[in-house]
């Protein structure tokens, strides 16, 4: 079990890489891409990722393993938000 922890996140365009109590890990499964917007729920385990021109990426394992929304459509995603509980997301795009 995760503990509540603060979990910093940097967005770059070669990598996602993400802190979790001080253990830093790069998420080479998501490919490059330009990374937009990211949420995380309070406990830390659900996580919701966007990029321009793409699709949303959800994690439950605090990141570890992602899976691509594929029926969110590829939009320019600029901004995402979940819940405390990580049980409802909402992304807006520009367009």
């Amino acid at each position: 079990m995760i503990k509540k922890a603060i979990v910093l996140f940097f967005l770059l365009q070669t990598s996602l890489l993400w802190a979790l109590e001080r253990n830093w890990v790069q998420v080479d499964t998501l490919g490059a891409q330009n990374w937009s917007a990211i949420a995380l729920s309070q406990n830390g385990l659900q996580l919701l990722a966007a990029y321009d021109n793409g699709y949303l990426h959800t994690s439950s394992d605090s990141g570890l393993t992602w899976t691509e929304r594929t029926s969110s459509g590829q939009r320019n995603w600029k901004s995402v938000a979940l819940s405390s509980d990580g049980t409802k997301a909402i992304a807006a795009t520009q367009n």
